[in-house]
């Protein structure tokens, strides 16, 4: 696996650090894990500059084995006169060479957003082979998203693609917008109720807010959301949707520190069922007698604090996993 820590200037230098960073950091380039860029769009470039017509490119992990294709869509996008900055990332499972968009090859998921600053943002990236996770702080505000697989409770004939695609909202919203869900993958949220909200449905007019997308053994891509569906993250809820008491009320440990637990996806739907997995290196820890940015280390390994957004509540934090 691999980390970076730094301070990108802008959007498009955390843009341009990211695809860098993927490409050719030395640890994941030694242990023959690097991405490549497999697509780009007519007329993009690498680094992105300002005033080009596309930024849209699609990202091809090997996996940890050199064995899996792991495609993940990017495109930067700004509006200098609404103050919205930030990426859009799309998942996929293969190219289409003809196309001319980061988000229309095969079984490409809607695209999620992470709003980002046209100012400078300190940023945390690790990634491995098989999937990559970014955060980065804006004001007191921390963004994220997770593109890749996940560690499913199956074998790769019985769950060959177990994809995850995320952001922190299905539209381009400013970094500083507390809507209810604006939130992190591991949280996911819809924000409007509606009585005809279908958690399959990633075309249909509905909002994509707040929803984690993962695609299920079939090659269906599903929505997660802890507020209403049978797919959610535990331990932020359970497979009922109700938030664990141990959750909810969780403490320092005897002798101090934190208890992390594994982000665990749960189902309870016709298209997908079952404790499907865990995302891989990162962790609920409670946020009493907590903060962003701390450092909890397990095994020799640091874990860094997250905050959801804007969120500050006992129960708003997770993990990510420097390794």
């Amino acid at each position: 696996m691999a980390v970076e820590i730094g301070v990108a200037a802008n959007h498009v230098d955390l843009y341009n650090k990211l695809v860098t960073f993927l490409t050719s950091n030395s640890e994941l380039v030694a242990q023959g894990r690097n991405w490549q860029v497999a697509w780009s769009a007519a007329q993009a470039s690498y680094p992105y500059a300002p005033g080009h017509d596309t930024s849209g490119i699609v990202l091809k992990g090997p996996g940890n084995a050199a064995l899996d294709e792991v495609f993940v869509g990017m495109f930067l996008t700004e509006d200098p006169n609404d103050d919205r900055y930030g990426m859009w990332f799309s998942a996929n499972q293969g190219i289409i060479a003809s196309n001319t968009q980061y988000n229309a090859h095969f079984n490409s998921v809607r695209a999620m957003h992470v709003p980002l600053f046209n100012q400078a943002m300190p940023y945390w990236f690790v990634a491995n082979g098989r999937r990559f996770i970014v955060v980065a702080k804006i004001s007191t505000t921390y963004v994220a998203c997770y593109e890749g697989l996940f560690l499913p409770y199956a074998t790769p004939d019985e769950y060959p693609y177990p994809m995850v695609s995320s952001g922190c909202a299905g539209s381009g919203r400013r970094w500083s917008d507390e809507y209810s869900a604006h939130t992190h993958f591991c949280m996911p949220q819809h924000g409007s109720p509606s009585s005809n909200y279908q958690p399959l449905s990633t075309h249909s007019t509905a909002s994509t807010d707040g929803r984690m997308f993962v695609m299920n053994p079939a090659g269906v891509w599903t929505a997660f959301d802890n507020t209403r569906s049978g797919l959610r993250v535990f331990p932020w809820a359970s497979s009922s949707g109700t938030t664990p008491d141990f959750h909810a009320t969780q403490q320092t440990l005897i002798g101090g520190g934190h208890m992390l637990t594994p982000a665990t996806l749960l189902a309870q739907h016709s298209h997908l069922r079952g404790t499907i997995g865990v995302l891989e290196g990162v962790f609920h820890v409670p946020g009493f007698g907590n903060a962003v940015e701390n450092l909890i280390t397990v095994g020799g390994v640091d874990h860094l604090v997250v905050q959801n957004m804007f969120r500050t509540g006992f129960t708003d934090y997770w993990a990510l996993r420097l390794e």
